[in-house]
């Protein structure tokens, strides 16, 4: 069965890394990002679009409370397909130290402007759970995230993707 994956995380993360890794190890996902589409509305086109066709659907947006997620799996029920969410538990200071060092953002949340959109957001942030609708949750920590392999080859540790495939496959069907 198709299945969208809702990415969860702050501002810094590394949802686009993550995103653009997993379709790259998995050709029937396509990405969905509101930085580069401009607007949530345009990223539930995208996604319409791309389960039409067949594939599989990661969105790489914050994501930050029940309210935003609840499109997600709203639209997840009404297409007939299971959502599946990964939150990206990164301490605030990391995500703050790659808003510092990054540069050329689509919305330019870099700098230290991006740093106060980054603690906006933190402060509204609500931690995502299986209670909303999500057919499983896996809390991916930094430590699983980011390792020496991880940042020489722009990659996710290969027991981190194959945890999240069992993670993903365990999960109980509602």
């Amino acid at each position: 069965m198709q299945s969208i994956l809702l990415l969860v995380g702050t501002p810094g993360s590394g949802k686009t890394h993550f995103s653009e890794y997993w379709c790259k190890s998995f050709p029937n996902y396509k990405r969905v990002n509101q930085d580069d589409l401009g607007s949530r509305v345009d990223c539930e086109i995208q996604t319409r679009k791309y389960i039409s066709r067949g594939f599989d659907v990661i969105i790489d947006r914050c994501n930050f409370n029940k309210s935003q997620r609840k499109v997600w799996i709203d639209l997840a029920r009404e297409l007939n397909v299971y959502i599946n969410c990964i939150y990206l538990d990164i301490p605030i200071e990391v995500s703050k130290e790659r808003i510092l060092r990054r540069s050329g953002h689509p919305t330019q949340v870099q700098g230290y402007e991006g740093v106060e959109v980054l603690e906006k957001f933190s402060s509204q942030f609500r931690k995502p759970g299986h209670y909303e609708g999500f057919r499983n949750v896996i809390y991916l920590k930094h430590s699983q995230l980011e390792t020496e392999h991880t940042l020489l080859n722009s990659s996710i540790p290969e027991k981190t993707v194959s945890l999240i495939i069992k993670l993903l496959n365990r999960a109980p069907i509602y």
